[in-house]
């Protein structure tokens, strides 16, 4: 898995007893480092948590290339990229099985939650059983495997159809205000954006931007929460969590790309309510910020 992601997913490891090996991140993508990725695999790989970050997908391909014949599954991260596309193929069906997310920040919602897709009968099964505490259909009160309570109320589930209506125009406008953005920001030197590559599709869940080498992001989210803009940093590297020292191996030699957008990235507004004339007010106050 990434070092660069949320920790949510070293924890989801950890719990099954399983040892997260961290990979840094491609520069342009910030996703998955495929060549990272090849030079860590071991007889002991299970799994690769294919992280589509900001709403960027993962190269499925050439890591599926890497994988070759080796029984190593492919689980989706795409809490981030509701609605993304690789070569035309919908993510959270490109790996074994993929978890979406419904916090409130993202791009559908149900307020909190989220869902797990597959192809895969004996994973849905699986999936099936423990969300409602393995029950047995045939048996009542008598579990064979430990489950847990992650059933999903009709009022949850009402408003994300709803929202699922909703969401291809959502992805038309965050597409629209990433290029407002861009547009506005680019006139400063040095910053830097997520890249999307030809064959992608990328949602833009998040408005990202990568400070120059002399800024601190910290430093620039303080300020612009002074001019009343709120903006977010970038996920802190797993192979720097103190609560992780001792649980965790690391599959890259170093974490240069990781700790580069932790220490310099930020978020900006990125709600689809935002009107063009504010994003473009608070491009203009981060400009104006970083001179």
């Amino acid at each position: 898995m990434p070092s660069f992601t949320i920790i949510s997913c070293a924890i989801a490891a950890l719990r099954l007893g399983a040892i997260p090996v961290l990979i840094d991140v491609d520069p342009q993508t910030w996703c998955l480092k495929i060549k990272d990725v090849e030079a860590s695999i071991s007889e002991k790989t299970k799994c690769i948590i294919a992280v589509h970050m900001f709403g960027h997908v993962v190269d499925i391909d050439n890591l599926k290339k890497v994988i070759g014949n080796r029984k190593i599954k492919i689980l989706e991260d795409a809490a981030q990229v509701h609605g993304g596309t690789y070569k035309n193929r919908k993510c959270g069906s490109l790996g074994n099985a993929a978890a979406f997310s419904f916090y409130a920040n993202k791009i559908i919602t149900t307020g909190e939650g989220g869902m797990v897709v597959t192809s895969d009968p004996d994973v849905f099964r699986k999936a099936a059983e423990y969300r409602n505490l393995c029950f047995l259909q045939e048996r009542r009160f008598y579990h064979e495997n430990i489950g847990n309570n992650y059933r999903m109320t009709n009022l949850q589930a009402a408003i994300g159809i709803g929202q699922l209506e909703k969401i291809e125009s959502f992805i038309q406008i965050k597409k629209r205000h990433s290029k407002l953005y861009q547009s506005k920001l680019k006139l400063k030197d040095g910053l830097e954006f997520q890249v999307e590559l030809s064959t992608f599709s990328n949602v833009f869940w998040m408005h990202c931007v990568v400070l120059p080498a002399h800024f601190s992001a910290s430093n620039v989210i303080s300020k612009l929460a002074d001019k009343g803009i709120g903006s977010r940093p970038f996920f802190y590297g797993l192979h720097l969590q103190p609560c992780l020292h001792n649980l965790v191996k690391f599959g890259s030699n170093s974490f240069e790309i990781t700790e580069r957008l932790q220490n310099r990235g930020l978020y900006l507004p990125s709600s689809v309510s935002l009107k063009d004339e504010q994003i473009s007010q608070i491009s203009d106050v981060f400009l104006e910020l970083l001179g």
